[in-house]
């Protein structure tokens, strides 16, 4: 089954440097702290049960810690649908 939406988060976010960004601007602060982004990597696996392959997508990643031990992130991301959108322009 082909799924456009798990397509492209997967291409946009297995870039590793891509990936970097992402995270340097979305993660919290205190847990980007914690995260030595230049040893992040991808790491096959998907934790997404069948049933949901629909509208979830999801990536695992490992990196160090600035102590040396390992660490993983985890990204899910929920595609939503609309089959109707309206905008209103000024």
């Amino acid at each position: 089954m082909f799924l456009p939406h798990d397509a492209l988060f997967k291409q946009f976010l297995g870039d590793i440097a891509l990936a970097r960004n992402f995270f340097e601007v979305h993660l919290p602060a205190d847990v980007l702290s914690q995260v030595c982004l230049s040893s992040l990597k991808r790491v096959s696996g998907s934790f997404v049960e069948p049933t949901l392959k629909q509208s979830h997508s999801d990536m695992v990643y490992s990196f160090e810690t600035p102590t040396g031990k390992d660490g993983y992130l985890y990204c899910l991301l929920e595609h939503v649908r609309r089959e109707s959108c309206t905008t209103e322009v000024p």
